[in-house]
């Protein structure tokens, strides 16, 4: 049986190892992220699971964000870059915007990663990221979903006495239904619900433009 020394955190071998005395090796750590526990092994024997303590690796941190708004339908990657992202991308990297979390899929370095972007609206959402359970610290209300924007409206012309359906087409209306109903002005004035004309309220949003 071998008399090597095999000592690793978690399930990652120590990078290199030097023995000092019956009570003490040095282990040069391996790249790595959230919260392992070292062990040892000789001469086929383990060391028990439970008596080693818990190793941490640094929670990561974000730097402030590049670009701060992003469109409503989640069709888009956030760059983030900081430090301790992680030596691979499978280091269960997410990013959160409150309380809705998205996966990073497009891992570039310990200190650069791209994150898939959740469906959302409004502004002033908390970003952090979370690299194997570990959080980073806040950056606090900075992001904001794009706001709605009308490219084009039909008809163009109608009677006085108003409209039964105007149709307005644009961007960043949702990708889904919202909660509350849609409200709208015409001149400033404001839009009468579809309920008023004997419609479903839910029938007036469409798509995300």
């Amino acid at each position: 049986v071998s008399g090597q020394l095999l000592p690793a955190l978690g399930r990652t071998a120590c990078a290199s190892t030097s023995w000092v005395s019956d009570s003490s090796i040095l282990c040069t750590a391996a790249a790595g992220t959230g919260s392992v526990n070292a062990s040892v092994q000789r001469w086929g024997i383990a060391s028990s699971p439970g008596t080693t303590p818990a190793i941490e690796y640094a929670a990561p941190t974000i730097d402030p964000l590049a670009r701060q708004n992003y469109p409503r339908n989640g069709a888009a990657v956030v760059s983030l870059t900081g430090t301790s992202f992680g030596p691979s991308g499978d280091e269960a990297q997410r990013l959160c915007l409150g309380a809705t979390c998205s996966p990073c899929t497009d891992w570039v370095s310990h200190t650069a990663i791209g994150c898939s972007l959740g469906v959302g609206t409004g502004k002033g959402h908390d970003v952090v990221l979370e690299v194997n359970g570990k959080l980073s610290p806040s950056l606090a209300g900075v992001f904001t979903y794009d706001a709605p924007r009308i490219t084009a409206v039909d008809p163009l012309l109608g009677p006085t006495r108003g409209l039964e359906r105007l149709t307005v087409v644009g961007a960043n209306f949702g990708a889904s239904p919202p909660a509350a109903p849609f409200q709208g002005t015409v001149g400033g004035v404001p839009c009468l619900r579809p309920s008023s004309l004997g419609l479903e309220d839910g029938l007036d949003w469409v798509s995300d433009s």
